[in-house]
């Protein structure tokens, strides 16, 4: 982000274009989710819009970042080198295409081995997650992870038997000590470190 950028980039510099680009409503903000594949896709747009330079797909090796006016580090387990102490939680999840269930909230499977949540997505796509595996494998979803979601979210939802099973994945989510995300500066005043959160997102 260029440095004549960061006075004006915030509450007031560009989240009116950017909440016109996601609906957030008040469903999201009642049960805590939303489509996080949407939501990057309009902070992209908005970045773009705003004149951010952008660079995507970009190696960036530790001891390299850009001159920038503010860096937001959020680079997951690639931040271990800083946090010594971040270790990689394994998380799968199904997506599923089910447009006969007209589901509006999240829902959860509160099970003391299989806690779930089924989330409703546009044009009548779900998401079941997720499994939760001590290590940083990243590797494709094992047969164990995909019966544990298909059938929780069937335990919870026999109506989604004969839903279409559109994706599986796989993604390692970065954990602190004290299973609390941090959000703010451990290397420098314009770079900002954000990681730790276990409990967020579906990949």
């Amino acid at each position: 982000m260029p440095r004549a950028k960061t006075s004006t980039f915030g509450p007031d510099g560009w989240t009116s274009g950017f909440e016109d680009r996601v609906d957030f409503g008040e469903e999201s903000r009642e049960c805590a989710q939303v489509d996080n594949r949407e939501l990057l896709k309009a902070v992209a747009i908005t970045l773009e819009d705003e004149g951010v330079e952008c660079h995507w797909e970009t190696f960036i090796s530790d001891d390299a970042f850009l001159d920038a006016g503010i860096i937001v580090d959020c680079r997951g387990m690639g931040a271990k080198g800083d946090w010594p102490n971040l270790r990689g939680v394994r998380g799968e999840i199904v997506r599923f295409h089910a447009p006969e269930l007209e589901l509006h909230h999240m829902v959860r499977l509160l099970h003391p081995r299989y806690p779930v949540y089924i989330a409703p997505r546009a044009e009548g796509r779900l998401v079941v997650g997720a499994t939760s595996i001590e290590c940083d494998d990243r590797s494709t979803v094992s047969v164990r992870g995909a019966l544990e979601l298909l059938t929780s979210a069937y335990s919870v939802l026999p109506a989604l038997a004969e839903a279409r099973i559109l994706e599986f994945s796989t993604q390692v989510r970065p954990v602190l000590p004290d299973i609390c995300p941090h959000v703010g500066s451990i290397v420098s005043a314009t770079r900002c470190t954000s990681t730790g959160f276990i409990v967020m997102g579906s990949y």
